[in-house]
C-alpha cells in the first residue's frame, strides 16, 4: 500500500506491528541480497495506474521516500508512541478490520489511527 503514495509523497513513514515485516522492509530499502523481490508487485501497480513502463522510477521513488520504518500498534491510544508531528495522510489497508474484535472496538481503533492525522486534514 506504499507503492502508489510514493508517486505523490516524498516522505513516507512505514508503520508496522510485526518486527519481521519491519526487518523485511529495511532489507529491501538497503537492497540486501535476501530481501523480498517486490518488482512484480510494483510492476503490477504501475500497470494498473497506466504507468507500466515507469515501474523502475516508482521503485526508486519508494525507496527514497521511506524515511522511517517504525513499530505501530493500532490498539494503543497513540499507535506510534510519542509523536513529534502528526501526518498529512495516514493509510491502512485491512489492518483495522483485522484487529478489531467488534464494531465498538473498530471505532476505538479508527480513533487511535485518526489521532495521527494533522488536525483539519481528516
Amino acid at each position: 500500500n506504499l507503492i502508489s503514495p510514493a508517486g505523490c509523497f516524498s516522505s513516507i513513514t512505514c508503520a508496522e506491528f510485526s518486527q519481521e515485516n519491519r526487518e523485511e522492509v529495511k532489507k529491501w530499502i538497503r537492497r540486501d541480497e535476501d530481501a523480498f523481490d517486490w518488482d512484480p508487485i510494483i510492476k503490477y501497480v504501475c500497470k494498473l495506474e497506466g504507468m507500466g513502463n515507469q515501474w523502475r522510477d516508482r521503485k526508486q521513488a519508494l525507496r527514497d521516500a521511506i524515511e522511517a520504518v517504525v513499530f505501530c500498534d493500532v490498539r494503543e491510544k497513540n499507535p506510534l508512541g510519542p509523536l513529534i508531528e502528526p501526518y498529512d495522510v495516514v493509510s491502512s489497508v485491512f489492518t483495522l478490520c483485522a484487529v478489531a474484535k467488534d464494531r465498538a472496538d473498530f471505532s476505538v481503533i479508527v480513533g487511535n489511527v485518526a489521532s495521527l492525522v494533522r488536525p483539519g486534514d481528516r
